[in-house]
């Protein structure tokens, strides 16, 4: 029941070596960096529930972050809260962010970025609104070739844009693997060339996406496909299955 408002910075920093910690029915707006914010150099903090609270702001409401590939963060739980921006996982594992619901307006996604590892998105309802990037996901894997999240797991979610017809849903790009199941994926019914429900894209000649998963989806109004698959000289998606 903490509010922290308004500040040059974070309205809250986890940093340094943490594991622990509840943050329940608190308020986080309009901080000039993050709302809640992972800093942990040389450390990881584990063991986080974020639940029932109210975070708004510009750029990423919230970070979920580790130091390295070899020193993940660990074991979030971010759940029933309202989340007016964008959501950083990177170098995490086990985190699952499940039925908050919120706006984004800025350019900021909701990202699973980098080595991160089981990865659970699932019956969240989010809304993008943003005018100014292109081809920006609603939802976006993200990998490097230094590392690819992994486990990534989407699921009933409804997912909208609603700001420009280059939107794309749940876009994938140089993953390792992704299931994208039961959602509800709404486009903004404006034609653009790439505009997209979901797209999937394999980046690494060295690194392969190994498997992207979508099914039992209901996806509509997007402005170029429901389903875009991508590909980058010699770089391999092995398995695609688009089903039901």
């Amino acid at each position: 029941r903490v509010t922290a408002s308004d500040n040059t910075r974070n309205g809250l920093t986890f940093g340094g070596q943490l594991d622990g910690a509840r943050v329940t029915g608190s308020v986080f707006t309009g901080n000039g960096a993050q709302q809640v914010d992972t800093e942990a150099p040389s450390a990881t903090v584990n063991r986080v529930t974020l639940t029932h609270s109210r975070l708004a702001g510009p750029g990423f409401a919230l970070t979920i972050s580790g130091w390295a590939t070899e020193h993940l963060s660990s074991d979030w739980m971010v759940e029933d809260n309202q989340i007016d921006g964008g959501i950083n996982v990177v170098w995490s594992e086990r985190v699952v962010i499940r039925r908050n619901h919120g706006v984004n307006a800025g350019t900021s996604p909701i990202r699973v970025y980098r080595t991160s590892r089981d990865v659970t998105i699932a019956d969240n309802d989010w809304t993008s609104t943003q005018t100014s990037a292109p081809a920006l996901g609603v939802i976006a894997v993200m990998g490097t070739e230094g590392g690819a999240p992994t486990g990534t797991r989407i699921v009933r979610n409804t997912i909208r844009a609603v700001g420009m017809g280059s939107a794309v849903g749940v876009r994938c790009e140089g993953a390792g693997d992704v299931e994208i199941s039961d959602n509800t994926l709404y486009g903004p019914g404006l034609k653009s060339a790439v505009g997209a429900g979901v797209m999937l894209r394999a980046t690494s000649a060295t690194s392969p996406f190994r498997a992207a998963v979508v099914r039992r989806n209901r996806i509509a109004n997007w402005g170029a496909n429901a389903v875009t698959v991508w590909g980058n000289g010699l770089a391999r998606l092995d398995l695609l299955d688009i089903s039901d």
